[in-house]
């Protein structure tokens, strides 16, 4: 799959951050379909977030192939709480064939300098039909990273097909209480799912999207800065039960992700629930 590139304007992020920081919303995760490194500003996009609220957790998730260790500093003295590498394969050779193109001495090289840093990461993958989620770990491990979340492989909303059909026999990636997939079929009721109230999802454009896999932009629910107030953004889910054709397609819309970000922030950032937790009191007083 091929799309136009785009880049953010600075305009739409510091939209997003009048809307967000004001809020007990405790995490900025910059994503994309894409490389979000290759954003010129994305270091500023940072420091601007870290300077106006120390307690926000920022994770960046992106494949690695810019990041080396003299440009780790800048990130992490920038304000970065997280790396997130995204990464397919379970050998070198799967790796490189997997990756676009990418080498395995870069990721060997890349893990290597943030072990020497301390810097803290994790890595992100799928599992495959050749080996199993605790091979994968295993391989990833002797190469220093620890930390691994494997997750389900999906159709992206029901917009893209897959050869057949990937059951999900287990919880994969913490999510504790997933159920076996079922593929969705066409013209299914089906309830959106807690992402459209747990997340705000905000893409290049500025277009507030009810889901990371709305990539058709059929289902734009409004758009940042039109939505300057959180108040204005809630109200465009508030009492909705819409049904999206990506929830149709979805073999993801029951996994729990209440669980798997409840666990994270308790592993991860413990010492940020007592700012997070006054935050919410006090939204929570002025309504």
């Amino acid at each position: 799959m091929t799309r136009k590139l785009r880049m953010m304007s600075w305009e739409t992020y510091m939209g997003i951050m009048d809307t967000i920081l004001p809020t007990p919303i405790p995490m900025l995760s910059l994503v994309g379909f894409g490389e979000p490194t290759l954003h010129p500003r994305i270091v500023d996009m940072i420091d601007v977030a870290r300077r106006s609220r120390p307690d926000l957790v920022i994770k960046i998730t992106t494949n690695g192939s810019r990041m080396t260790e003299g440009s780790l500093d800048k990130y992490f003295d920038a304000g970065l709480d997280l790396l997130e590498i995204s990464v397919f394969g379970y050998s070198p050779a799967s790796y490189e064939a997997l990756m676009g193109g990418l080498k395995f001495q870069s990721i060997q090289r890349l893990l290597s300098a943030l072990n020497s840093s301390g810097y803290p990461f994790s890595l992100t993958t799928v599992q495959t039909d050749q080996t199993s989620a605790d091979d994968i770990r295993a391989f990833w491990a002797s190469l220093g990273a620890p930390h691994v979340a494997i997750k389900g492989m999906h159709r992206r909303g029901g917009y893209l097909e897959l050869d057949r059909q990937i059951e999900q026999e287990q919880a994969l990636g913490g999510y504790n209480r997933r159920p076996v997939a079922v593929r969705g079929s066409a013209g299914l009721a089906v309830d959106s799912c807690h992402k459209l109230y747990m997340f705000l999802h905000v893409n290049a454009n500025g277009q507030i999207l009810p889901c990371v896999q709305e990539i058709n932009l059929t289902n734009v629910l409004g758009t940042i800065p039109a939505n300057s107030s959180i108040e204005s953004v809630v109200a465009l889910t508030r009492d909705q039960r819409p049904t999206f054709d990506i929830c149709m397609g979805c073999e993801l819309k029951q996994q729990d992700l209440m669980q798997y970000y409840a666990t994270f922030f308790a592993d991860r950032f413990p010492d940020r629930f007592p700012s997070w937790l006054a935050r919410l009191a006090e939204a929570e007083s002025r309504t």
